[in-house]
């Protein structure tokens, strides 16, 4: 279950939303933009340091997503490259950096927009047993997938961020991955991701 977020302070950001991934934070992701609104938004990005917030979508047909056609926690990014195609589509690379709540989103600007307010996910919890179980589980997984597991895993000592790279490999729903996204207890998140992967 979602740990109620420990809200800092609340800004406002360009806002990308998203139907088709869950980002998780520190992954790179690439994007496929067409709805004008979030091109305008891309736009505002490049006037402050190039970072957006990633907003999931709870229903991809929605073209015009409001506060609650979208998922409360998202992610704040940074955009690494961005490139037109034909068509007016943009692809955008961007690289996810933490958690945020989202407490609105709007676009009566002509850009979508985000009202953030940052999460503390606390102090790194010691779990060496957990990780060093959920590691080995999950390195069973990849090799069984053929999947590329990352090399940086044996060295990490936060159980949130095992969780959030193993978050991005497994095969899982939307909904799923969303539910493991704000889930902010750390521990509880790598649990939750390792009972997945087992069953």
């Amino acid at each position: 279950m979602a740990t109620a977020p420990q809200a800092e302070s609340a800004r406002i950001y360009p806002a990308i939303p998203i139907r088709d991934l869950v980002p998780f934070p520190l992954a790179t992701y690439p994007l496929f933009i067409g709805r004008e609104k979030t091109i305008h938004a891309l736009d505002h990005a490049f006037q402050r340091q190039r970072e957006v917030v990633l907003v999931v979508q709870k229903q991809a047909g929605v073209d015009e997503p409001g506060i609650d056609d979208v998922c409360r926690i998202g992610v704040l990014a940074g955009i690494l490259d961005m490139v037109p195609l034909d068509g007016g589509t943009v692809k955008v690379l961007t690289q996810a950096y933490r958690r945020i709540e989202i407490r609105r989103l709007f676009g009566e600007t002509g850009a979508y927009l985000a009202d953030i307010a940052d999460i503390s996910e606390g102090p790194i919890p010691n779990a060496f047993e957990l990780i060093q179980h959920a590691v080995a589980r999950f390195k069973a997984y990849a090799e069984a997938h053929e999947i590329r597991a990352s090399p940086l895993l044996d060295q990490l000592r936060d159980p949130g961020r095992v969780a959030d790279i193993i978050c991005t490999h497994v095969k899982l729903s939307l909904a799923e991955k969303q539910s493991l996204l704000a889930t902010l207890d750390p521990i509880a998140r790598l649990e939750r991701v390792d009972a997945l992967i087992k069953s």
